[in-house]
């Protein structure tokens, strides 16, 4: 959210400066698309207490994994070189999907633990620079790409997930227990990341300006995740997380 305005100017203030260029019509295309990001990526945080490797054997641990989302995405791409070599610039706004499972000791019981889940949405935007090789001239009714990109990876602010009470019955030899599983709030973020991928698509033309366009990132993202529980005070281990996303797009591409 801090960063989007700044990144969205930033793209009007490069197509500006490049429709100042003298060339011939159509070597410029916006595309605008709606977004799906999809094979998001896990985090594991926890107190190492036994192993540290697993949560097993972990007195309090927790597993965020984030899945699916959609958005909208934009781009410019100016054609270069032979019309063959563009330079891409866009941006993607989403949000994603995701859960966590978090594993406690039961009071009383600590060589015991429960696990429960609870969901939350995030944000996930990007903001890029790639170079694209075009297999035909940009004169072709189906005008296909592929070239490598970088990557700024937005994650948010972060925020607060509230891992719900549970009513427990335990047996202890031949009694039964009720126990409560209090209510705990975590709060978590992904530090912003540079990443790097390829990107790859599609644009075909409907009449001399139109175009339905089609495309396909992947980003190789490690950001670093922060959380901690708030009630207890207790601030879990940093570390580098694998995030990995897919960012399927669809929409319309206007040349000129």
């Amino acid at each position: 959210m801090r960063n989007r305005v700044g990144r969205f100017g930033i793209i009007v203030g490069m197509l500006g400066l490049l429709a100042c260029i003298p060339v011939s019509a159509g070597r410029f295309i916006v595309r605008a698309q709606g977004v799906l990001v999809t094979g998001g990526g896990e985090a594991t945080a926890s107190l190492p207490v036994f192993d540290a490797s697993t949560c097993t054997s972990e007195v309090n641990c927790h597993t965020v994994d984030l899945s699916d989302g959609t958005g909208y995405g934009l781009n410019v791409e100016f054609r270069v070189t032979s019309h063959l070599f563009g330079i891409e610039v866009g941006m993607t706004d989403t949000k994603v999907d995701g859960n966590i499972l978090a594993t406690r000791p039961i009071p009383a019981l600590p060589s015991q633990t429960f696990s429960n889940r609870a969901t939350f949405t995030t944000d996930f935007d990007t903001f890029y620079v790639g170079a694209n090789f075009h297999l035909w001239k940009r004169d072709s009714r189906v005008d296909v790409y592929i070239g490598p990109i970088y990557a700024n990876v937005d994650y948010g602010d972060g925020g607060d997930i509230i891992i719900p009470a549970v009513d427990l019955t335990v047996m202890i030899g031949d009694t039964e227990f009720n126990i409560l599983m209090p209510e705990e709030t975590l709060r978590y973020t992904f530090e912003d990341t540079d990443s790097f991928g390829i990107n790859g698509g599609f644009d075909i033309a409907i009449g001399k300006r139109w175009a339905v366009s089609v495309s396909a990132r992947y980003l190789i993202s490690d950001p670093e995740y922060r959380s901690s529980n708030v009630g207890a005070g207790t601030v879990f281990p940093a570390f580098d997380a694998e995030i990995d996303p897919i960012f399927l797009s669809v929409g319309a591409g206007f040349r000129f």
